[in-house]
């Protein structure tokens, strides 16, 4: 079973989802995606200041994944 604890949004966090038209949640985690994991250019993505982006993400929760490459190609 998974608990969902409610969060509240910053306005600022409301108008980028919005905009999205989807949960802040999985506009973070597309921004660093789509960054390779790398929280200042996701925090550009969304032109946002890094600062707000590591905010954002520990309101909400999100922890960054490490995937370390495969050497023994």
């Amino acid at each position: 079973m998974v608990t969902v604890i409610p969060v509240k949004l910053t306005p600022r966090m409301r108008r980028v989802q919005k905009k999205a038209g989807k949960p802040i949640t999985d506009v973070m985690a597309e921004a660093l995606n789509e960054a390779g994991g790398n929280v200042t250019e996701a925090a550009e993505i969304l032109a946002i200041d890094i600062t707000t982006f590591y905010a954002w993400m520990n309101r909400l929760g999100i922890r960054r994944s490490f995937q370390f490459p495969n050497n023994n190609q």
